[in-house]
């Protein structure tokens, strides 16, 4: 993990993502939003909010903050036990966490049909990581679904 994430960053997640296999991989995704929205940039992080029944793609967050009260829980909780064994600390996160649609946990990247999630460091795929191993084949599989999603025009929701 990047030290800038480890410390001011939100991605997280259960399995590292190798950054040239997924940018290879969504290169067809970058290819449409290119065309969909032809002032932006190449590469996710500077697209808008796009959701649509198939996938959300989210910019990286710069703003983002815990929105769910899971911060104030903890200050409170420091604040009452200064003094206090790791394990009482350790006891306590785990019984306490963010909620899952707090701001800090929100995927820049989700697959409605699988539930896979992805989340970077200030642009796609650095110092990224995601919820599920994928097969090359399921990759490119779930990439091919969300371009022919946006090909359709199929659009919830976006921002420009």
């Amino acid at each position: 993990m990047e030290l800038g994430n480890m410390l001011f960053g939100t991605s997280r997640g259960e399995f590292s993502v190798n950054r040239e296999r997924f940018e290879a991989a969504f290169q067809p995704l970058f290819n449409i939003f290119e065309e969909k929205f032809p002032k932006m940039h190449h590469n996710l992080s500077i697209y808008p909010f796009y959701d649509n029944h198939i996938f959300i793609a989210r910019p990286y967050d710069w703003g983002a903050e815990c929105d769910c009260g899971y911060d104030e829980l903890e200050e409170e909780w420091v604040k009452e036990h200064p003094s206090e064994e790791d394990e009482l600390w350790i006891e306590w996160c785990k019984e306490n966490d963010h909620k899952l649609d707090c701001r800090l946990l929100r995927p820049n990247f989700y697959y409605y049909p699988t539930g896979f999630s992805l989340m970077w460091y200030k642009w796609p795929f650095r110092d990224s990581y995601c919820n599920q191993k994928l097969t090359n084949k399921k990759l490119a599989e779930m990439v091919s679904d969300c371009v022919r999603s946006m090909e359709k025009g199929d659009s919830l929701y976006e921002q420009t």
